[in-house]
């Protein structure tokens, strides 16, 4: 009779675990919505502009996300350190927030791969001080700002050794704070310092620059392959393809973009810098939405692509 009861006792344990991992694709498209967390203060990724919307290039990809799985976007903002909590209790389905990649991020979430190639790694600095920050001992002594949970943080405490850190929620108050002179500098990526140096003329980068290599991911809830896998396949979906010439092979690439992508590309490398500082270049709507998903081939690809054909190699 124990016996029994430990094995239905088993066989109920074995079917709630399986309830509690449904699908969370299946519960999305059931609900008609896709909740995603961002943190507004990382512009052009998410910021907040003059009306008081939510926008970015990743609000921008979230909602064609939305459309191509047919629902709703449901968008809750908050702290950067906040959205990871979210996604690891599966409070969110996703968070979309200039995300980069952290070994221990995968323990508590699923990650996707890089759709946005986030390139250099700076320190922002009062107008005129660039020059005295030339090598990571020049920061010995100083404080460095870094938003709480981000790689910044993770540069500061790993390559800026003799520095005080000093975490903040929100990418302006670190901005404010470098002003003031509350703190020395500010740890912040070429995408993002590229706008705030657009609105405010009295900063500049530092010379030195961290050591860093890598791209924005999007985080959804751990365990969801399904999920996951089919953010993934919206990533790569409408401006790569898989690589065809012998060219394209001999240079390593498994996705090169399509001609409409070639397209696209060409028009967003002439525009890019008016993108990132938020200036209206003339782009439409639906380029701004692929510019996510054509970026990082475009710097690691689109030379190959426009200079070299299979007749040259």
């Amino acid at each position: 009779m124990k016996k029994l009861f430990a094995l239905v006792l088993a066989i109920a344990m074995i079917m709630t675990c399986s309830l509690a991992m449904a699908d969370r694709l299946a519960d999305i498209q059931a609900a008609g919505k896709l909740v995603v967390a961002t943190s507004p203060d990382w512009p052009p990724y998410e910021y907040i502009d003059d009306e008081g919307n939510v926008t970015g290039t990743d609000v921008l990809m979230a909602k064609w996300m939305a459309e191509q799985l047919g629902v709703e976007l449901e968008l809750q903002e908050m702290a950067f350190d906040a959205c990871l909590a979210a996604v690891a209790m599966g409070d969110v389905d996703m968070v979309v927030a200039g995300l980069t990649y952290d070994e221990e991020r995968t323990n508590a979430m699923d990650l996707t791969g890089i759709y946005w190639n986030e390139g250099d790694q700076g320190l922002l600095v009062k107008k005129g001080e660039g020059t005295n920050y030339n090598s990571a001992a020049a920061f010995d002594g100083k404080t460095v700002a870094a938003q709480n949970g981000t790689n910044q943080q993770i540069m500061v405490e790993e390559q800026l050794t003799g520095a005080t850190l000093e975490l903040i929620t929100k990418i302006p108050d670190g901005v404010n704070m470098v002003k003031n002179g509350r703190v020395d500098a500010l740890a912040i990526p070429k995408t993002v310092y590229d706008s705030v140096l657009a609105e405010n003329d009295d900063l500049e980068i530092a010379e030195f620059a961290f050591d860093f290599e890598g791209g924005n991911y999007i985080a959804s809830v751990k365990g969801e392959e399904a999920l996951t896998a089919k953010i993934q396949e919206l990533i790569d979906l409408g401006y790569v393809q898989t690589a065809k010439t012998t060219a394209q092979r001999r240079y390593g690439q498994k996705l090169t973009l399509t001609d409409s992508g070639q397209q696209v590309a060409q028009r967003i490398s002439l525009a890019s810098l008016e993108i990132q500082n938020q200036v209206n270049a003339g782009i439409p709507e639906e380029d701004l939405r692929v510019l996510y998903r054509t970026l990082g081939i475009l710097m690691e690809n689109f030379h190959h692509l426009t200079e070299h054909t299979p007749e040259e190699v």
